[in-house]
C-alpha cells in the first residue's frame, strides 16, 4: 500500500496534512489500475482531496479512474466544495471557445454547471427548428440533439438537479405549449407540462433544495404569469400574476429556505417580484421609473439569503440592478455606457458578490462587484455577439459565460482563467467541441 501512495502523490496537485475526520474509508483506483484506501475529504471542478494514512492530498480529477469519477458525481452534494477566494496577486483573462456552428445555432442559451462542476448548455437550433445540449466531459465539449419533432426549443433554461441530472424546460413552437426534456443518468425523457392555450415562452427552470423542480413561464394567451412544480409524482400548474399583460422575462430562483420567487416584466415599464411564503404568493412592484424598463429580467438569491435583479432599462439603455437588504429594495444603475443591458443574466459567485453578464449593442460585456463597487468589462466584440447570454458560476467560483455570435450563427463560451496565479490558484479550461 505505501507502494501506491508513492504512485499517486507523484500525481499531486497539492498535498498538506489535516486532522481526521472518521469518514468511512473507500478503495479509489487510479486510471491505470492501482488501488488505494483513503476518505473522500472534498472535491472541485477539476479535482479531489482524499486522505490516506492520516494526510490529505488534492489529486487531479482525471488521475482517477472513471468509475470513480463517476461515484464522485453522486457524492457532490455531501462535501462541501471549497469557495475559494483570489489569492493575492492573481490576475485573470477570459478564454473564449466556440461550441457550435453548423447552422444558424445558440439561440435561447442557457448555461449551468453539474454539482461536480462542469458547464453545460441548451439552446435552439433555428436551422433544424430542434432542441440541442451541449455538455463538457471533462476533455471536450459534445453536443447533442434532444427533441426535434417539429419546430421546438426556444426559451430554453437548463438547471441541474442535486445529484447532477441535467432538466431542460422549453418552448414548442409548433403546438404552443410548455414541454420540460429531464435525464436520469441514461436516457432523456420529454414531457409536456401545460398545454392550455399558448403556453411557454420565457420560461425559467429551478431546483428547489428538496430537489424538486420548478418553472416560470409566460401565458401568451391570457397574458399572465405561470408557475408549474413537481412534488416526485405529477406536474401542478398555476396562474400567479394576471393584473394586465404580465410574465415577460420571467426568472425564477428559490430562497436557501427552499421559497420560490419570481422576478418578471409587467408591459410597459414595470418590474415586478413575486414571492411564495409557504401559504401564499405575494407580487410586488420593484421599479417604474421611467420608461420602458424591467425587461430581460434576472433573479438570483445571494448567500445571505436576500434576492436580487439584473435587469435592462430599454428606454435609457442601461444596465439596473435591485437588491433586497432584508427590508427595503434598492435600485442603481450598473452602466449606462453606450446601448446596454439587454440579455441580462446574474448570479452570486460561491464567495458572495454577484455579477452580471449582459449585451452592448454587439459585444458581451461583464460587471462585477468586489464589495464596495462594480466594474465592468468587455468580453468579447469580435463580430455581431453577446445575444442570449448566461451566466453561471462553477462550485469553485469561476465564472462562465455562453451567448450567440450573431455574425457566425454559432454558439460560444468564455470562461475566466487565471494567468497569473497567486499560492493555491487551480487553472479552468474546458476545450474544444465535438460531436
Amino acid at each position: 500500500m505505501k507502494r501506491l501512495v508513492l504512485v499517486f502523490a507523484a500525481l499531486l496537485v497539492a498535498g498538506f496534512c489535516e486532522e481526521l475526520s472518521g469518514e468511512i474509508q473507500r478503495v479509489w483506483t487510479s486510471a491505470d489500475g492501482k488501488t488505494l484506501t483513503g476518505t473522500l475529504e472534498g472535491q472541485g471542478e477539476d479535482w479531489v482531496k482524499l486522505k490516506v494514512k492520516d494526510k490529505i492530498y488534492k489529486l487531479k480529477l482525471d488521475i482517477l479512474s472513471q468509475a470513480d469519477q463517476d461515484y464522485l458525481k453522486t457524492q457532490a452534494g455531501s462535501k462541501q466544495v471549497v469557495k475559494r477566494k483570489p489569492d493575492a496577486g492573481e490576475q485573470y483573462s477570459w478564454k473564449i471557445v466556440p461550441i457550435d456552428s453548423e447552422g444558424v445555432i445558440g439561440a435561447s442559451s442557457s448555461l449551468a454547471f453539474s454539482p461536480s462542476g462542469r458547464p453545460a448548455i441548451s439552446y435552439y437550433d433555428r436551422s433544424d427548428q430542434a432542441l440541442r445540449y451541449a455538455s463538457f466531459d471533462g476533455f471536450n465539449w459534445i453536443t447533442e440533439t434532444i427533441d426535434s419533432k417539429r419546430d421546438v426549443g426556444t426559451s430554453t433554461s437548463l438547471a441541474f438537479s442535486p445529484s447532477g441530472q441535467p432538466a431542460i424546460s422549453y418552448y414548442d413552437l409548433t403546438s404552443k405549449d410548455l414541454k420540460c426534456a429531464m435525464h436520469d443518468g441514461r436516457k432523456w425523457t420529454i414531457q409536456t407540462i401545460d398545454r392550455e392555450g399558448d403556453v411557454g415562452k420565457y420560461t425559467s427552470l429551478a431546483y428547489s433544495p428538496s430537489g424538486q423542480p420548478a418553472i416560470s413561464y409566460y401565458d401568451l394567451t391570457n397574458g399572465d404569469l405561470k408557475y408549474a412544480s413537481f412534488d416526485g409524482r405529477k406536474w401542478t400548474t398555476q396562474t400567479i400574476d394576471r393584473e394586465g399583460r404580465v410574465g415577460w422575462f420571467n426568472s425564477l430562483s428559490f430562497s436557501p429556505s427552499g421559497h420560490p420567487a419570481i422576478s418578471y416584466h409587467k408591459y410597459p415599464n414595470h418590474l415586478r417580484y413575486a414571492s411564495f411564503d409557504g401559504v401564499n404568493w405575494t407580487t410586488e412592484e420593484i421599479d417604474s421609473e421611467g420608461g420602458n424598463l424591467g425587461t430581460d429580467t434576472s433573479l438570483s438569491h445571494g448567500p445571505d439569503g436576500h434576492p436580487a435583479i439584473s435587469y435592462s432599462d430599454d428606454t435609457n439603455k442601461d444596465l439596473k440592478y435591485a437588491s433586497h437588504d432584508g427590508r427595503k429594495w434598492t435600485t442603481q444603475t450598473i452602466d449606462r455606457e453606450g446601448r446596454i443591458g439587454s440579455f441580462t443574466s446574474l448570479a452570486f459567485s460561491p464567495s458572495g458578490p454577484p455579477a452580471i453578464s449582459y449585451c452592448d449593442l454587439r459585444v458581451l460585456k461583464y460587471a462585477s462587484y468586489d464589495g464596495q463597487e462594480w466594474a465592468t468589462q468587455t468580453i468579447d466584440r469580435e463580430g455581431h455577439i453577446g445575444g442570449y447570454a448566461s451566466l453561471a458560476f462553477s462550485p469553485s467560483g469561476h465564472p462562465g459565460i455562453a451567448y450567440v455570435d450573431k455574425s457566425n450563427g454559432g454558439l460560444k463560451y468564455a470562461h475566466r482563467v487565471i494567468v497569473k496565479k497567486g499560492n493555491s490558484a487551480l487553472k479552468s479550461a474546458p476545450g474544444k467541441a465535438e460531436k
